[in-house]
């Protein structure tokens, strides 16, 4: 790799750290894993170098520049100092010491300098994510908690940290109340300005196309574990201000509730409140003091099945300790929820591990005779015995009473990368299908009998998949445009591996 490349590589992840010790490790892994994807070395040593020098200069004109940075694009590059000296005739190479210039680490092969484009948009992309993973810091911030400078001191009102109260929790319910207390008044809410109040705890900012930085109002987040997969519908309860807005605030704007994403296998909704009622007259702005809301989540699909298969009381003993409790994310209102859905995941999966092919070690190899076919849409299929033997099948070989079908998982794995494997047997495993055999009356399968059976394809209705899913949900595989069913069998005289009846 070129040292630009090499540079902005260890930028990003030098900075990505935080830490200018942590910058050097990060900037020399960075350098190893560059090497081995095959790439093009400008043999010219100048040239080189006038890159690595010009990287270093472009990000310390960025205003996103950091030591980390800096040193992590130094420790990107300075594996190469080898080559360097080698160039210079000052180092023989075997002499070498970095593990990728050694071979102890695959080095990738030289390619053509045509290639050198991909470096370049490698050296962009890096630049723009460092660009955003830290962005320049705001001119003016507002005073942390603590702070004794003379604007929070002199401040004519101050907002302490928010604080969350939970009212009541439920499966299908939850009320929570959050606070936005005063740590200092004004003399009158009525007269105050209230650009000039003091938010312990700020809202964020954001980074606009000219990289202005642009301070969004103040609020309060959290995420709440809900028994399904849409967004909660919620309602204000009751409200109060510090300073009520003149002009027209809607409860729209003041909440916000996102579709839940999946986190340790339970479904969480993202909830923000605001307490800064910004008007385009500031003037008439508003202090929000307290907000009582009110979200409901019915339990659907499988997180019902989930909560039915466990007890308050089971959810609440974990909760309390023991071999599988649970840990809440933080943020989490509701964990009492979290918790049960949780325990009702795992015993919903250890119930189907336990009846799926996939609790046992390689039921594949248990038979020599599967039959693949691929299936691009919900509807009744037809297998003739002439089909499989146009196939390279032998038909009159095959004892109809072994005959067994099977379809691979019909979800794609689980968004949460958390997510064990022991959980997902229906996902990874085999599911054993219903079929009818025409024509086997004479204990053989001839030509002209056939198999018949009802398949899915990767988009079907979710019922088919999840039990307990609401009629009209769908699922849409991301991965892939065909469901695979395996057909297997035995020859006569051989009894099926396979336990059960099929």
């Amino acid at each position: 790799m070129c040292l630009f490349t090499h540079f902005a590589a260890g930028a990003l992840v030098g900075g990505a750290t935080g830490n200018v010790w942590a910058a050097v490790a990060a900037g020399l892994a960075s350098h190893a894993v560059l090497d081995a994807i095959p790439h093009y070395d400008h043999p010219d040593w100048r040239v080189e170098l006038a890159g690595g020098v010009a990287s270093l200069v472009l990000l310390l004109l960025m205003p996103f520049g950091s030591w980390p940075a800096v040193i992590g694009g130094l420790a990107g590059m300075l594996p190469d100092l080898e080559n360097l000296l080698h160039k210079l005739g000052k180092l023989e190479r075997r002499h070498f010491i970095f593990p990728s210039h050694t071979g102890v680490v695959p080095h990738g092969r030289e390619l053509a300098s045509r290639t050198i484009g991909w470096q370049v948009a490698i050296f962009a992309a890096c630049f723009l994510v460092l660009g955003l993973l830290q962005p320049a810091t705001a001119s003016a911030q507002p005073a942390p908690a603590g702070n004794t400078s003379p604007q929070a001191t002199d401040a004519a009102a101050i907002i302490a940290a928010p604080q969350l109260r939970l009212i009541e929790s439920r499966p299908e319910l939850t009320v929570v109340e959050v606070i936005f207390p005063a740590e200092k008044e004004p003399a009158d809410w009525l007269t105050f300005d209230p650009g000039s109040l003091i938010w312990r705890q700020a809202g964020p900012v954001l980074l606009q196309d000219d990289d202005t930085q642009l301070p969004l109002p103040a609020g309060y987040s959290f995420n709440i574990a809900v028994p399904g997969r849409t967004a909660p519908t919620w309602r204000v309860r009751s409200l109060r201000w510090w300073r009520e807005p003149t002009a027209t605030i809607t409860a729209d704007d003041l909440v916000t509730v996102s579709a839940p994403r999946v986190q340790r296998g339970v479904p969480l909704a993202s909830v923000r409140v605001i307490a800064e009622a910004r008007a385009q007259d500031v003037r008439a702005s508003g202090v929000l003091a307290s907000l009582v809301l009110e979200l409901r989540h019915p339990p659907t699909g499988q997180e019902k099945v989930w909560l039915d298969t466990v007890t308050p009381d089971q959810g609440d003993a974990e909760e309390r300790g023991g071999a599988l409790r649970t840990a809440v994310p933080a943020r989490v209102v509701n964990g009492r929820l979290f918790t049960w859905l949780s325990q009702g995941a795992r015993q919903t999966s250890a119930a189907r591990a336990k009846s799926s092919l996939s609790s046992t070690t390689d039921w594949i190899s248990r038979s020599d005779n599967w039959f693949k076919m691929d299936i691009a849409s919900d509807g009744i299929y037809r297998v003739s015995g002439y089909d499989l033997s146009l196939r390279g099948v032998v038909v009159d070989r095959i004892d109809p009473t072994t005959l067994r079908l099977f379809r691979g998982g019909g979800l794609t794995l689980h968004d949460d990368p958390e997510y064990p494997d022991e959980m997902q047997a229906d996902r990874i495993g085999l599911t054993e299908i219903a079929m009818e055999i025409q024509g086997d009356e004479d204990g053989e399968l001839n030509q002209n009998d056939a198999i018949l059976f009802y398949a899915l394809g990767p988009d079907t209705w979710a019922d088919r998949l999840e039990p307990g899913a609401g009629r009209l949900q769908t699922v849409e595989h991301q991965f892939v445009n065909e469901r695979i069913y395996w057909l297997t069998w035995e020859e006569d005289g051989e009894a099926s591996p396979f336990p059960d009846a099929p």
